[in-house]
């Protein structure tokens, strides 16, 4: 099924979970970094959980742009720019 023109709910809303996904896992990354002795087994635990909730977020925007086809709906260009004739060979 060919998706309607416009913008996808449903990929705009995966995108954002993704990105707070990443975010999340992000700053759990920094506060055990900057935790100086670094050996918190909570923490190690929480990173783990981040990287799951991730990776399950970037399986289900992957899913449904290859079940949807809407990977490109917002595309207004062109990816690469049209190649132009120069004349010389």
């Amino acid at each position: 099924m060919a998706p309607e023109p416009g913008i996808c709910e449903e990929k705009k809303r995966l995108q954002e979970e993704l990105g707070r996904a990443i975010v999340q896992l992000s700053e759990l990354q920094n506060l055990q970094m900057q935790d100086a002795h670094g050996n918190d087994p909570a923490s190690d635990e929480r990173i783990v959980t981040a990287r799951q909730i991730k990776k399950a977020a970037k399986i289900a925007l992957i899913q449904h742009l290859e079940q949807h086809g809407c990977w490109a709906d917002e595309l207004e260009y062109p990816p690469y720019p049209p190649k132009v004739a120069t004349g010389r060979r």
